[in-house]
């Protein structure tokens, strides 16, 4: 399998990684090439799959075209797409800071739709791939305490509704995930987490979500159940809580 991991230094995105098969061809792409190097390194080492570290910043759109040029000519052809990629400011620094608020909103939403529609062209034309996007719980119902982050979330899970249904029947399959709390660099030092998984068993459920054509998955499972009471929850009374 011919695989591209955009956001490749996440912790997530390590784990995505590190499960890869023997003969696996990866493309690890982010913005700190000596960490991603240091990663395809190990990758190749454990797994015994080929591993290729390529630059890329998401902010830069510029250079989206190139980068794919240059996965294409790499791997001849992609079969998996994951969007690890990702920034999550707290409620206040983005209610205080316009830039930090403006750069969560297009890393987020913005970068990984125009991503997207690039890959899809190779895809569309072979009839055949599979994009997997990791979103959040947090787009699932607007909360105090993390309403501008959740927002992009919940747009991303619009997006992907979206290009599931345009999808049926391509061969191209897209899948949502919707973690919980994660262990993560992302979440360390957060207040009021629960649940916590790590990134290996989440990393497990999206590999075999894929393998398996799902088309949303919330990892660890009982989420789904825990967003479902949250949403279900009438405004009078979640207006009082402090979620």
């Amino acid at each position: 399998m011919n695989v591209l991991i955009i956001g490749a230094s996440s912790a997530m995105a390590r784990s995505i990684a590190h499960q890869a098969d023997k003969g696996d061809k990866l493309i690890l792409l982010g913005r700190d090439i000596d960490d991603i190097n240091d990663i395809a390194s190990d990758v190749s080492l454990q797994r015994g799959a080929e591993v290729h570290p390529l630059k890329l910043d998401m902010s830069d759109r510029d250079s989206y075209q190139k980068v794919l040029t240059s996965c294409l000519e790499t791997l001849g052809s992609i079969d998996s797409v994951f969007f690890c990629h990702g920034v999550m400011h707290s409620q206040e620094d983005a209610a205080d800071d316009e830039a930090a608020a403006a750069l969560m909103l297009d890393i987020n939403y913005t970068a990984t739709v125009l991503f997207s529609n690039l890959i899809l062209k190779s895809m569309l034309a072979r009839g055949e791939g599979n994009l997997c996007y990791l979103s959040s719980v947090a787009g699932d119902r607007g909360r105090q305490s993390n309403f501008i982050y959740g927002s992009s979330k919940a747009a991303l899970n619009t997006y992907v509704e979206g290009l599931q249904h345009r999808l049926r029947n391509t061969g191209v399959h897209a899948l949502l995930v919707k973690p919980g709390f994660v262990d993560t660099g992302m979440t360390w030092g957060l207040p009021g987490l629960f649940l916590v998984a790590s990134p290996d068993k989440v990393a497990s459920d999206i590999w075999k979500a894929v393998r398996r054509k799902k088309y949303i998955i919330y990892t660890p499972w009982f989420w789904r159940i825990i967003m479902l009471i949250i949403k279900m929850v009438p405004r009078f009374i979640f207006h009082r809580s402090k979620l």
